[in-house]
């Protein structure tokens, strides 16, 4: 387990969740002795209003690992970047990713029916990967039809059907998360050790 001091530092990315519903990111921009503070976050123009001691479930996505707790706010600043001071959680619930992901540049083509759309890669794993949500993609799930993405990585071109997992927003910008479906355990295998590799380039 990883110690708290280790978890919340400065420029650490976090997810902020007061509901079931919506999701806020945020970029840490200050720790002190027991808080820690961001700035104002924001999700397609919805902005995150906070009251002192509301509680809140932070989140932090790591390599290998998820880190949840509950906080509460503390206090509320003037300054944009300075905006929310949140209580430092004791510990942190952790939850071990089932892969390791990795950033990597590319293109992903995806097909459904007889429409196909263009976006770009953000990470990948061996259980799915990361893209821009472009509007045409969105427009094309709502088929409900079988999709597939079509993909190169270190010059190994893959074709693999995936099913649509989750929507979410970061810094106002939306990204689709997908899930591999029905891989052999050589493909799988493969994307494995091409994550291995890549995450440790992008660390």
């Amino acid at each position: 387990m990883m110690n708290v001091k280790d978890i919340i530092v400065v420029k650490q990315e976090v997810n902020l969740q007061v509901s079931d519903k919506i999701e806020f990111k945020a970029v840490l921009t200050e720790v002190d002795e027991k808080l820690f503070w961001i700035g104002l976050p924001r999700i397609n123009g919805q902005v995150l209003m906070l009251q002192e001691n509301q509680k809140v479930k932070v989140s932090v996505p790591l390599q290998y690992a998820f880190y949840s707790a509950e906080t509460i706010l503390v206090e509320t600043g003037k300054d944009y970047s300075k905006f929310y001071g949140l209580a430092i959680p004791e510990h942190f619930d952790q939850k071990r990713r089932n892969y390791v992901r990795a950033k990597y540049a590319t293109n992903v083509k995806f097909t459904s029916g007889a429409m196909a759309v263009q976006t770009s890669l953000v990470d990948f794993s061996a259980g799915g990967l990361m893209v821009y949500m472009v509007p045409m993609l969105a427009k094309m799930l709502q088929s409900g039809d079988d999709t597939y993405a079509s993909f190169k990585i270190n010059n190994v071109s893959f074709n693999v059907k995936v099913r649509f997992a989750w929507l979410k927003y970061y810094d106002n910008i939306p990204y689709g998360g997908f899930e591999f479906l029905y891989l052999l355990p050589g493909v799988r295998k493969e994307l494995e050790t091409m994550a291995h590799a890549y995450s440790r380039i992008s660390v």
